[in-house]
């Protein structure tokens, strides 16, 4: 198998946050233009399993608590990196009032025609915590589950035990999971479950239109926390998964992150809600929680969101009769190395970078590294924020869910909402099959920026790669050196 690149990435000129930071904001004198300013927060919407639904919601929160919903044009955008480069940071916008972007939405909507990242106000003299946070996830980060259950709805679908169980060290417990994925850089030890709690109103106050998507998730989130509140400190907590008693949204569950003060704490909180039928699987909460640590979707090379079946971000559904648990259902697999480094999960030392020389590569499986192997091989462009990614892919640990094992390369693109895309050579819109499992005796090859991918063997616990490249004459003479840590 071999794969040829389609034409070249347009080049793209940015222009850097720090030359907007030095420019004041700007806007037309107009009786319509606001000016805010607050903390980021993305927050990502996924219907139910077949159904290709997905959202993703913008919204500003003051340092008073008032949350606005905002509408950001990808070129805005690109000038910051990308939407995930504003994620958790300390914002001023100037736009104009849009329209709501959900059926019975309080938040206001803020078309953003200008934004800047700026330092957070002060408190009593100290800079307010958070205003520029690091991607990075590490440590110790619990998560606590509250169930709520609408005024006119009494059922109550699971009890608490299963949502304590949910966390537990041991497979399939979501603590098990993210250890493992992250090679012990993470964990959620102590985190736990309460409820179920009564919220003040019904299902239709919330979502009046009884609509896809026509919950204001602001009203639900803020009424669910307090009334959990009595019962729960959320200061001891760096995440908070909502389980509702009904499918509230007509098909969407939700993750990401939201800016709150609770039990003496300011903080950005990782935050989803989930109906029925995301609890029902791990699955589904792996990936919210997913969303809630920062990560996009990623997906294949087909406008799909959730067709890439190598990451737990994309197609967590795919191939559940290789891994399911009896009391909690199908369980998700491993998120990709693009992600993982997002995260700080993998060490510099673990990263090859070719830096435009050709190499030979022993590159152990994603799932269960060696030290002596690395993790990733990263193909720059002459644009950081475009590249490619080569990772090993093997049926182990909670990757036994996966369709086979190879080599698997993302093309990523930083200024994209799904940054990374899985290369599936034989486009038939199949990221599971031979055209995205590069094994020994195939090349990937991209004629748009010259170089190949040959995979030469399989070790014992991974695959050796040669990364050659072919876009410069003289670099025809050099040497394909082997490459070890």
């Amino acid at each position: 198998m071999f794969g040829i690149a389609l034409p070249g990435r347009l080049s793209v000129l940015i222009v850097s946050a720090a030359i907007l930071l030095s420019v004041p904001l700007v806007y037309a004198a107009n009786s319509d233009v606001t000016s805010t300013e607050g903390w980021f927060s993305v927050v990502w919407g996924d219907g139910e399993p077949g159904s290709n639904l997905t959202a993703e919601v913008y919204t500003l929160t003051t340092p008073e608590g008032k949350t606005s919903d905002l509408l950001i044009t990808e070129e805005l955008a690109r000038s910051f990196g990308g939407i995930l480069a504003l994620n958790r940071k300390y914002i001023a916008v100037q736009g104009r009032p849009g329209i709501a972007r959900i059926a019975g939405s309080s938040n206001s909507v803020i078309e953003v025609a200008s934004l800047a990242i700026i330092q957070p106000p002060s408190n009593n003299g100290a800079l307010a915590p958070e205003g520029d946070e690091s991607a990075a996830v590490s440590g110790s980060k619990p998560w606590v589950s509250i169930m709520c259950k609408f005024s006119d709805y009494d059922d109550e679908p699971k009890n608490l035990a299963y949502f304590q169980g949910m966390y537990s060290s041991t497979k399939p417990g979501l603590d098990h999971y993210w250890r493992e994925l992250s090679y012990n850089t993470v964990n959620i030890a102590g985190s736990d479950a309460y409820g179920w709690f009564d919220l003040p109103e019904s299902e239709a106050y919330y979502n009046p239109t009884d609509s896809l998507g026509g919950t204001n998730l602001s009203l639900l989130a803020n009424d669910c926390i307090a009334a959990a509140d009595p019962s729960v400190d959320f200061s001891s907590y760096a995440g908070i998964n909502m389980m509702f008693n009904s499918n509230f949204d007509n098909g969407y569950a939700w993750g990401g992150s939201r800016r709150y003060s609770l039990d003496g704490v300011t903080k950005s909180f990782s935050i989803t809600w989930e109906p029925p039928w995301g609890y029902s699987s791990i699955t589904v909460i792996a990936h919210e929680m997913g969303h809630g640590f920062g990560l996009p979707h990623s997906s294949g090379m087909y406008g799909q969101t959730y067709d890439n079946e190598w990451d737990v971000m994309s197609d967590s559904w795919a191939n559940c009769g290789n891994s399911r648990d009896a009391t909690y259902g199908c369980l998700g697999q491993h998120t990709i190395a693009y992600h993982k480094d997002m995260l700080g999960w993998i060490p510099a030392d673990d990263k090859f970078i070719t830096n435009g020389y050709n190499a030979t590569v022993i590159i152990d499986h994603l799932a269960h590294p060696s030290p002596s192997h690395y993790r990733m091989i990263k193909i720059p462009t002459d644009d950081p924020s475009y590249y490619f990614t080569v990772e090993v892919r093997m049926k182990s640990g909670y990757d036994v869910k996966l369709p086979g094992k190879g080599v698997i390369i993302h093309e990523v693109d930083r200024y994209r909402s799904r940054d990374a895309n899985v290369v599936d050579v034989d486009n038939d819109g199949d990221t599971g099959d031979e055209g995205a499992m590069f094994i020994p005796g195939e090349t990937y090859r991209n004629t748009a920026y010259g170089f190949s991918v040959e995979v030469l063997s399989e070790t014992a616990t991974g695959f050796q790669v040669a990364v050659i490249y072919n876009s410069f004459p003289w670099n025809l003479f050099l040497p394909t050196l082997l490459q070890g840590k």
